[in-house]
C-alpha cells in the first residue's frame, strides 16, 4: 500500500468527448447542494475536464477519493485520463500524527533509558491502525468509483497505470 495514494490511469471510450462529459454532467450534483441526491457523484464539470467525488454511505468524506478527469479526442472516440487522489488533509494529518509518535518515542527513551522494544509497540500499533483506517477505505472507494465510471462512460483500459505516486 502507498502512504500517500494517487492513481492515474488512461482509458478509451467509444463516446465522443461531448457525449462523455454530458454523461458525467448528468450524473453529477453540484458540490454545495444539500439534501439527498440521486446522482452518484458530486463536483464540477468543465468543457474538457471534471473534478468529482463519489457519493457513498459507507465511507467518510475524508477518505473519498478526489477524482479528476481529462478528456482528449481521437476523432469519433475519446481518451480519458483519470486521477484518484487522497485529499491533502489526510496527508497532513498523517504527518502530524507521525511527528507526535516520534516525539512520544523519544520521550520514552529519554525517560526510561531502556533499549527494550516494549515501549515502541503501542505507538507503532497506533500508527499502523491509523494508516489502515485511512488507506483501506480509500482503496475500496477507488475500486468502487472506478467500476462505476467504467460502466457509466463505457471505458476500456488502455493498459497499465500511467503514473502512481507515493510519499
Amino acid at each position: 500500500m502507498r502512504l500517500f495514494p494517487s492513481l492515474t490511469e488512461q482509458f478509451y471510450s467509444p463516446l465522443t468527448p461531448v457525449d462523455l462529459l454530458h454523461r458525467v454532467r448528468t450524473n453529477t450534483a453540484p458540490f454545495f447542494q444539500f439534501g439527498w441526491r440521486r446522482e452518484p457523484f458530486h463536483g464540477f464539470v468543465d468543457e474538457d475536464s471534471f473534478k468529482i467525488r463519489h457519493l457513498t454511505w459507507y465511507t467518510s468524506v475524508s477518505t473519498r477519493p478526489q477524482i479528476r478527469g481529462w478528456v482528449t479526442s481521437d476523432g469519433a472516440s475519446s481518451t480519458l485520463c483519470l486521477q484518484h487522489r487522497l485529499p491533502p488533509v489526510q496527508f497532513w494529518f498523517g504527518i502530524v500524527m507521525l511527528f507526535g509518535i516520534c516525539l512520544f518515542m523519544i520521550g520514552i527513551i529519554i525517560d526510561t533509558g531502556t533499549s527494550s522494544l516494549l515501549p515502541y509497540l503501542f505507538p507503532l500499533g497506533v500508527l499502523a491502525f491509523g494508516l489502515l483506517s485511512v488507506l483501506a477505505p480509500f482503496w475500496f472507494a477507488v475500486r468502487r468509483s472506478r467500476m462505476l465510471l467504467m460502466q457509466l462512460l463505457e471505458l476500456e483500459e488502455a493498459g497499465c497505470d500511467v503514473a502512481s505516486s507515493a510519499i
